[in-house]
Formats: structure tokens, C-alpha cells, sequence
């Protein structure tokens, strides 16, 4: 199971950065005041969906379930031969067990001493987390495999099952039009099994204006059983009518450092100690979005478990880089050092070939940043940029060679330039070719000016 999906959040004390929130809707459940519709709005990866499933399962009284699942392929050397190539040992009672299938009946999943011996059972408990070594699956003393090995293991893996009852997730990128809207407020009308049926519309802000408008008369008269959760990162797009008639919840970026913390926790949980500044340039090459984070660091648990250095920090930084997708740093720094020295055929033929042009002028302001900082005062610049502001230093940026105000200025044309890939109202890469080419020329008019 993936890290995002095994540390996923089941509860409200393990959302992390939306401490606001988290004691609003506890407030909601202590007052026995929960609303019929509720929108969570906040940015991509913040949480939204996670805790609209927190939320449903409150409602309905509903606990979350951890079990532990052991799978292993089977030895027949050892004990016959079995009716399947692979089994899954599941939770039963205070242990592990395992139904090997007809005429076969159950087994106990246990360690194996060195003689072969059955040691502790396997209560399902995460420090039972093993991965590498493998572990021998032996049937106990009441089996037709008495005492014989039944297999082996890589790892044992935790499963977490999030069967929410009464509820429905419907994704707004999706179902998006007036006929979903009118089918939803037909099926909203029945009786729940246990406190509520609830609905949980992602992406809504996709919704079509003329399903909006439909759904408008279902939250001013909402049955009273009926639970409308609202998720979306572009709250903008919605009509005031909606927000108005809804109980907004509004989650914030998490930090870097709340990333980094929960970075650190899993890796421990995972048998790994990272350097800290290893988790920092995850959460920084993440944008701190908890899931894309996770995400890395298996890469780079995966990475070190292959026999990757991660002590070698350039290379480390170089496979992260390649798990997520980001724009490498080196092209990054190639690309905002030809604007600084006003070289046009070098920067145009960088971003010639950018097709995510959103995330990378994402990444290139937050770097030209931490250059506008390193003007100013290196007491500014974060960590996990030293490399950067080295670079910069080794290549003659200085105050002396490009100003603060011109720096200023450039970091107002992309934030500019970024609003208006995001309108979506022409081509991304014609903004970002005339981006910067206006600002190659402003500085090559500076430039021209000094001399």
C-alpha cells in the first residue's frame, strides 16, 4: 500500500496544519449542530476530501478499521500442495490467521525461530511493520500442517478499510451537468440507515451553471437526515448563493515545517532515519502538500532500500526531483540566470519546450524569491536554497549587476503571468514565451542604462 494511502488520515487529531478547522467541527459535534451542507474549500493537497470522509464517519458514528494483511506465497515443498499461488492472512480474533482453503482449514501466522519452531503469533499490531528480512509463515500444532513451513514474506502490510456507510462521493469533474444534479436530488430524498446520507461533492466548482442553479433548491430546503459535504480548491467559481447557504471550512497550506514533521514520523514508522535536510527538500520540492510528499519519500525510502547514498545530496535531490515531477533545479537555475543576464535565446529556448507551464512558473517565482532575498539579506533566503545562492554568487549576481527594484518588478510580471494561464483565456505557452521576453528586455534596458 502507498504511503499516501497507508498514512492517510483516519481521525481528526491526525490532520496536520488545520488546527482552526479541526476545532470547528469539533465544536459542531459537541453543540449537536452539525449543518445539512458544509463547504470545505482550500488548495490542492491541503486535506479537503480527507476530512469530508473524517466528517461523514462522525456523523454516522462510524469507526475507522485497521486490520493487518500478511501476503505470501506458499512453499508446497514443505506441506503439500496448496489450491492457490498466493493467500492473504487476515486479523482473526487476538492474531493472525490464514484459510489455506478446503481440507486444508485455518493456520496461525507466526514467526519461526531458527529451528523452526513456532515463536510469538502475530497480533496485528504495527510493530509487526517488518520490511526486508523475510519471515516464515509456519501452521500451529492443531493443523493438517502441523509445525511445517507454509511460506515466506517480504513484508506485512497494514490495510486500512474506509467503507463509510450512508455515503457517497461524487466527483464534479465527472458528473457535472444538470441531469446528475436532478438524479442526486432524486436519490438525496431516501431515508438513511443510521444518522445521515451524505453526499460528498469534489471538484463542484466543474459543475455546469445551469446544474449549480438546480442544485440551489435542494440546500434551501435540505431534508433534515441529509448531509451535503462541498469540496473544492477554486471557491471563487461558485455562485455566492451556494456559498451563502453552506457552513465554510477553509484549510490552509501546511507548512514546511509541519511537512517535514510528519515526513520525519513516517519514515521513522517505516524504519528509516533521513538527515533533516533530506525531509526539508521533500517538503520544499512538494510545495508541502502532504499526499505528493508521501509520495516522494517512498520513492526515497525505495531509493535508499535499493542501495541509493542518500548522504550524496545532489543525486538524492535529482531522483526526488524526477518522482515529482518538478522542473529540475538545474533547469530552473539555467533558466532565471539567462533572464538575469538579459540573454534571450538561452531563456526562450528553455521555456519553448515547458508543457506544465502552471507548476513551473510556480517553481520558478518561489526560486526567483529566494534570489530577491538573497539580495536583500541572506537571513531571508530558507535552508534548502543554499545551493541556489551559491550558484548565484559563483555567476556574479549581485545587487551591483541586477537591482532589488528590477527584481521586484520581475516577480510582479510572472505572479501576473501565472493569473492568466490560470483564466485559461489563450495558449499557457504564448504567456510564458512574452513573460519572458518582457522581462530579457527589461533587463537589458537596465543594463544599457548602467553602462
Amino acid at each position: 500500500m502507498s504511503f499516501s494511502l497507508k498514512y492517510r488520515p483516519l481521525v481528526l487529531e491526525d490532520m496536520i496544519g488545520q488546527d482552526a478547522a479541526v476545532l470547528q467541527i469539533e465544536g459542531m459535534f459537541k453543540r449537536d449542530d452539525l449543518p445539512n451542507s458544509i463547504l470545505i474549500t482550500g488548495p490542492t493537497g491541503s486535506g479537503k476530501t480527507t476530512l469530508a470522509r473524517i466528517i461523514a464517519r462522525l456523523a454516522n458514528d462510524v469507526e475507522p478499521e485497521k486490520t493487518i494483511q500478511v501476503r505470501f506465497k506458499p512453499l508446497n515443498s514443505d506441506c503439500g500442495i496448496f489450491p492457490q499461488d498466493e493467500y492473504v492472512a487476515n486479523k482473526d480474533g487476538q492474531g493472525l490467521s490464514v484459510d489455506i482453503g478446503e481440507g486444508y482449514g485455518k493456520y496461525t501466522v507466526a514467526i519461526a525461530d531458527g529451528g523452526g519452531n513456532l515463536s510469538k503469533p502475530l497480533t496485528g499490531g504495527e510493530e509487526y511493520l517488518w520490511i526486508g528480512s523475510k519471515i516464515s509463515i509456519m501452521g500451529d500444532s492443531k493443523g493438517l500442517c502441523r509445525g511445517k513451513k507454509l511460506g515466506e514474506i517480504d513484508r506485512i502490510k497494514l490495510h486500512i478499510s474506509e467503507d463509510l456507510v450512508d455515503t457517497l462521493e461524487i466527483n464534479g469533474a465527472e458528473a457535472r451537468g444538470i441531469d446528475d444534479v436532478r438524479q442526486l436530488i432524486k436519490v438525496s430524498k431516501y431515508a438513511p440507515k443510521k444518522n445521515f446520507r451524505i453526499y460528498i461533492l469534489d471538484e463542484i466548482h466543474q459543475w455546469t451553471p445551469q446544474a449549480k442553479q438546480a442544485f440551489l433548491k435542494v440546500l434551501e430546503e435540505p431534508s433534515k437526515r441529509t448531509l451535503f459535504i462541498l469540496c473544492t480548491n477554486e471557491p471563487e467559481k461558485l455562485p455566492n448563493t451556494i456559498i451563502g447557504r453552506c457552513q465554510q471550512i477553509r484549510l490552509s497550506r501546511v507548512t514546511l515545517k509541519e511537512c517535514s514533521l510528519l515526513l520525519r514520523d513516517v519514515a521513522k514508522k517505516e524504519g528509516y532515519d533521513f538527515p533533516v535536510d533530506v525531509l526539508k527538500q521533500i517538503a520544499h520540492l512538494t510545495r508541502s502538500h502532504p499526499r505528493d510528499a508521501l509520495q516522494a519519500l517512498e520513492a526515497v525510502c525505495n531509493y535508499s532500500a535499493g542501495g541509493g547514498d542518500i548522504t550524496d545530496a545532489e543525486k538524492l535531490i535529482s531522483a526526488i526531483e524526477q518522482v515529482v515531477l518538478v522542473p529540475p533545479s538545474d533547469y530552473l537555475h539555467k533558466y532565471l540566470l539567462s533572464l538575469y543576464r538579459g540573454k534571450y535565446t538561452t531563456a526562450l529556448r528553455i521555456v519553448s519546450q515547458v508543457e506544465k507551464v502552471d507548476y513551473f512558473l510556480s517553481c520558478v517565482m518561489d526560486t526567483h524569491k529566494q534570489a530577491m532575498f538573497s539580495l536583500i539579506s541572506p537571513k531571508l533566503v530558507d535552508s534548502y536554497s543554499k545551493r541556489w545562492t551559491s550558484s548565484l554568487k559563483e555567476n556574479d549576481i549581485t545587487k551591483e549587476s541586477i537591482s532589488i527594484e528590477l527584481m521586484s518588478f520581475m516577480l510582479d510580471e510572472m505572479v501576473k503571468s501565472a493569473s492568466l494561464v490560470k483564466e485559461y483565456a489563450v495558449e499557457p505557452n504564448h504567456v510564458l514565451v512574452a513573460m519572458t521576453a518582457r522581462l530579457v528586455t527589461q533587463v537589458k534596458n537596465a543594463q544599457n542604462n548602467e553602462g
